[in-house]
């Protein structure tokens, strides 16, 4: 039996942005942190996980004041792959929270019969800030 997987998709935004010292939750730019890095400090992750492989991938590194059609055409077919896994459980997209909505919307128009939660979660302040929401926020996008 294979393990159960949760996907997470990065695309950038605050949630993934880097300042130039940790009280600057102004000056930072936005999609700096890979995945990768982003999802290394979540405290409690594994807990979160209840046990799922997390399988990342890398969309895109933009903020999403800069997102488009084709950020979701890719992350669309992301998903659709990522469904067709019978072990895939759910799916996190991180995302800039100015254009999550628009995004969302455009992925529910293009996803069709959507059998697993397709998760969006993003922050308000850059990961590195010491009052950053990024890691609890995705920490709860895992448990759900």
């Amino acid at each position: 039996m294979s393990k159960q997987k949760i996907v997470v998709f990065g695309t950038g935004g605050t949630i993934a942005g880097k300042a130039a010292s940790m009280s600057d939750n102004v000056g930072y730019k936005a999609g700096e942190v890979a995945i990768g890095e982003l999802l290394a400090n979540i405290p409690g992750m594994q807990a979160a996980l209840q046990g799922h492989e997390l399988v990342a991938q890398q969309v895109a590194q933009i903020d999403s004041k800069d997102m488009g059609f084709d950020v979701w055409r890719a992350l669309a077919m992301g998903c659709r792959d990522a469904m067709a896994d019978p072990d895939v459980r759910g799916i996190v997209i991180t995302h800039g929270t100015d254009t999550m909505a628009y995004s969302a919307s455009a992925l529910s128009f293009m996803l069709q019969g959507l059998n697993i939660p397709v998760v969006f979660t993003g922050s308000q302040l850059p990961l590195r800030h010491p009052l950053s929401d990024g890691p609890s926020n995705l920490h709860e996008a895992f448990v759900v």
